[in-house]
């Protein structure tokens, strides 16, 4: 969205006149990766024919990097106005009052990197849980399930993002917006199953 295609014409332009780096037919069931900013065009033969266009959300250095600064939201320093006096209006003012924040921040990364880093992932993940759909849960399929358990097999729920660790004399399953703890005993089947792993009450 920050960088439409109307601002590049002149570019875009220029690639079409160029050779394509791929001339190719595609047939039925082929798939065509074409990565962020490539021009490309498609054109049918001799019958009508459809395409399915699968949008990957990519996380970017630029994503890395605000969510990054978003930690410091968390630090009074940094949410503090700049000095009375700064006159917005003179551009050698605000720059300079700008290379003040840029070299304080650069003393919060070097001295925080770890902290930093633990926490601005931890806000990457919880995006990508909000962005992604875990299977759905059948309660009838459910319900059927649990009353023969000591005979079904069952396995991890798909794009279920979650982190098995210790919790005292418990092991924890922390989820993206709540987190469960289980008796000790259950964590190697927990572990097991986080693999991706089939597994039955034997198990």
């Amino acid at each position: 969205p920050s960088q439409p295609w109307t601002q590049h014409r002149d570019h875009i332009a220029e690639k079409v006149t160029g050779d394509a780096v791929i001339d190719t037919v595609l047939s039925e069931g082929d798939a065509l990766y074409l990565p962020r900013g490539w021009v490309h065009a498609a054109q049918a033969l001799d019958t009508t024919s459809i395409h399915l266009t699968i949008g990957v959300g990519a996380t970017t250095v630029l994503d890395v990097a605000r969510a990054v600064i978003d930690q410091l939201a968390h630090d009074e320093a940094f949410r503090a106005p700049l000095p009375i006096g700064v006159d917005h209006t003179r551009r050698d003012d605000t720059a300079a009052a700008v290379a003040k924040v840029i070299a304080q921040v650069v003393d919060e990364l070097r001295d925080n990197a770890a902290e930093l880093s633990t926490t601005a992932a931890e806000q990457l993940a919880a995006g990508h849980a909000r962005k992604t759909r875990a299977d759905a849960v059948r309660p009838l399929a459910t319900i059927d399930a649990a009353e023969q358990a000591g005979t079904v097999s069952v396995h991890w729920r798909r794009g279920l993002d979650a982190v098995v660790e210790p919790a005292g004399d418990r092991v924890a399953l922390r989820l993206p917006d709540k987190t469960i703890t289980l008796p000790a005993v259950c964590a190697p089947a927990v572990h097991h199953l986080r693999s991706g792993t089939d597994a039955d009450a034997g198990t």
